[in-house]
């Protein structure tokens, strides 16, 4: 894999099917949420790497809206790592501890400008019951009622570079899809760095 591109979570096949993206069989798809998983958010920003030393931070820049509105505590959402020189996918723990060191000020070139994505469950999960999960509202929605995106299912611990697909699956509520056209994009999204201590 080139570094800088992203293994892309295949999607869950559940719910309308779109001819342009790409699903996990059901065989596929039941077999890897047979595992202990963690079930982060999807924010819906625009794909972007950030290389931070040995590191490349992909994240979702948040600064202007597409379909959501987000209120957030800094402009990149965080959700994957890739340690080069490791040759490694950080875990959650790695993430959160080095959230931890960035909001101590350790790591000044980044403080301020990345947060991590919500996490919205841990577990062990079936198809049937992922649309059911997905009925939430953004942890950082800009309004009362504000629905997710979806939902990416990815294993907690480390993941060693290279390692046999599928490591990650996505699931994308429908109304996504119905509510995605140019219209709606428009404006920037507000960024409240008090966010980081109230979430």
């Amino acid at each position: 894999m080139n570094a800088l591109q992203y293994p892309k979570p295949l999607r869950l096949p559940i719910g309308p099917r779109l001819r342009s993206k790409h699903y996990l069989s059901e065989v596929e798809a039941r077999r890897f949420l047979n595992q202990h998983l963690i079930a982060e958010e999807k924010m819906d920003g625009t794909h972007t790497v950030i290389p931070y030393g040995h590191l490349l931070l992909f994240a979702e820049d948040l600064l202007y809206r597409k379909t959501i509105p987000y209120r957030v505590p800094a402009r990149y959402a965080l959700f994957d790592v890739l340690d080069t020189r490791e040759q490694i996918w950080w875990g959650r723990e790695d993430k959160e501890k080095f959230m931890e060191e960035i909001l101590q000020g350790e790591h000044p070139e980044l403080y301020g400008r990345i947060f991590l994505v919500p996490v919205r469950y841990r577990g062990i999960f079936t198809l049937e019951e992922i649309p059911y999960l997905a009925d939430i509202f953004s942890v950082y929605g800009d309004g009362e009622r504000i629905w997710v995106e979806g939902l990416v299912f990815k294993p907690e611990g480390r993941i060693p570079l290279g390692a046999p697909e599928p490591q990650r699956a996505k699931f994308v509520r429908a109304e996504f899809y119905a509510q995605f056209t140019e219209e709606k994009i428009r404006g920037k999204n507000p960024i409240d760095p008090n966010l980081f201590y109230q979430k």
